[in-house]
Order: C-alpha cells, then structure tokens, then sequence
C-alpha cells in the first residue's frame, strides 16, 4: 500500500474519532453502515492498518505530523488500557478522557490531511 493511501486510511478512523456528531448517530444510534462500533474502530485503526507500524513510517516521513499524531496515540493507548471488555460505546464517550481523545484525535487527523495534501502537490 503507498503511504499516501495508508495515511487516508488511518486518517479516516482518526477523523470518526474525533466526530462528536458522527459517534453519536453511528455508534449510539447505529444509523449508518460506517465503523459501527469503538471496538470495529480500534481494531481497524491498529489490526487493518497497522497503526504502530504506521507511527514508525510516518516518523521518517514528517516528525512534526508524527508528533500530533503520537499526542492523540498516547491519550488513545492510555483510554485503552482502562476501558472494560464489555464497556459499551455510551460508556466509552461519556468518559471524561473521551473528550481529550476527541480533540488531539482532531488535531492528529488536520496534520495528516496537512500531509497527504502536501504529498499530492
């Protein structure tokens, strides 16, 4: 996969991360076909696309995305480590650290369009 590609992919679940708006109509309403789930999400965001390879790649490629993105990746990890197996997604964005996730995951998802967008000229 070309980076530019692997990039929109990741910046895809990084963006649902970080829609308020789009959580709650997907996730708590289940009204769309989209990543219907917290757990689809993380698991396409670090199984399907191999996020910890990507933040390795992406580092050679530009420390200063890398660092936006590495900021929503550490709050993300953190969030994971205390979410319980059977946590529902209601439970998950009412969590105060939810709300933290959702705003680095906004400024990681404008760095890596910053990219891609740089990459295409």
């Amino acid at each position: 996969m070309l980076f530019k590609d692997w990039t929109k992919n990741i910046d895809e679940i990084i963006s649902e991360i970080a829609d308020e708006a789009y959580q709650k109509e997907v996730r708590l309403n289940k009204s769309d076909s989209r990543t219907s789930s917290f757990t689809e999400a993380i698991c396409a965001l670090y199984d399907d696309f191999c996020f910890d390879d990507f933040m390795e790649e992406l580092e050679s490629e530009s420390a200063p995305v890398a660092l936006e993105v590495e900021k929503f990746k550490y709050a993300l990890d953190a969030c994971l480590e205390n979410v319980q197996p059977l946590e529902i997604d209601s439970q998950i964005i009412s969590r105060a650290d939810w709300m933290n996730i959702r705003l680095l995951a906004s400024n990681a998802s404008k760095a890596l369009k910053s990219l891609v967008g740089k990459n295409n000229s």
